[in-house]
């Protein structure tokens, strides 16, 4: 039970792991955003004054929490549960959420504030859902011009890691586990996109699980042996890495963990970022500079 109570939380930190004054009525789009990362979508596209509602974990730049204390955005969901009343009374006219939302929410929403007003996105699985994300919800904000240049300039900076990642050997490559979180240990499956940011900065996975985000035993990780952990994981204390010898693993502990456990337009510095430390203590891989620009 306590398991499971577990993966929720770590299934919000992912998925969600995003004073009262008058908000201006008059604007075309009044939008509530369900997730931290959809929030941090339409701030990238410049829609951020088309936002209503977020949820009380979405942030980006500490611009959230002032629009929240001008009263321009109000928050209304907390973990695993909405403000249904405030979120009617804001009178959007979209609501965008993920679909891992409990099935008996969507239909709650539904009643309250009509289907054609829910817009449910998939939780990307890799980088092209990510584009596919990016460029439905600039339609959505009619910015459709900045979404197509925004996934652009994505593209082509995996494209040049793309370049450099296929050229060395599969053999040379470290293999690499996810922490997400610790106790118990939770990690991102091959078809998750945090398992695309580890195989397109040049790492391989060592723990090759279909589940999305599986529960390993400490001994199936040790028997994975895996040369580097990230620790994606924002408790304090130890993790898994103390069932390894220090000299035979290396730990990788990102500078914002956000961009790598919510998919986005910050993505492509996740995997610029983890490239660069595999291409510096791995250097039995010929690795070679990428500048990021």
């Amino acid at each position: 039970m306590r398991s499971k109570y577990l993966i929720i939380l770590i299934l919000s930190i992912l998925l969600f792991g995003c004073k009262k004054n008058d908000i201006n009525n008059s604007r075309k789009l009044k939008i509530i955003s369900l997730a931290p990362s959809i929030t941090k979508m339409i701030i990238h596209l410049g829609a951020v004054d088309d936002l209503i509602g977020v949820t009380d974990i979405c942030e980006f730049e500490n611009r959230i929490d002032a629009l929240a204390s001008d009263g321009k955005i109000y928050r209304v969901s907390a973990f695993n549960s909405f403000n249904f009343e405030k979120i009617v009374s804001l009178e959007p006219t979209h609501i965008i959420g993920v679909d891992s939302v409990p099935m008996e929410d969507k239909i709650y929403f539904e009643k309250l504030v009509g289907k054609q007003k829910l817009v449910w996105l998939i939780h990307p699985k890799n980088f092209d859902e990510i584009y596919d994300q990016i460029e439905k919800i600039s339609l959505l904000v009619n910015k459709e011009n900045e979404g197509k240049r925004i996934v652009e300039n994505m593209k082509n900076k995996m494209k040049h890691m793309r370049s450099a990642v296929a050229n060395i050997d599969e053999n040379l490559k470290p293999k690499a586990v996810v922490e997400i979180y610790y106790p118990p240990f939770v990690t991102a499956g091959k078809n998750t996109f945090i398992s695309d940011i580890l195989i397109k900065s040049g790492a391989r996975l060592a723990l090759n699980i279909n589940e999305n985000w599986p529960t390993p035993s400490i001994e199936e990780i040790l028997t994975s042996e895996p040369d580097l952990i990230v620790k994606t994981s924002h408790q304090n204390g130890d993790g898994i890495d103390k069932y390894f010898a220090k000299d035979k693993i290396k730990i990788f502990v990102p500078k914002n963990a956000d961009i790598f456990l919510q998919p986005g337009v910050e993505s492509v510095s996740a995997a610029y970022e983890l490239y660069d430390f595999i291409r510096l203590n791995f250097p039995n891989a010929p690795f070679p500079k990428l500048k990021y620009d």
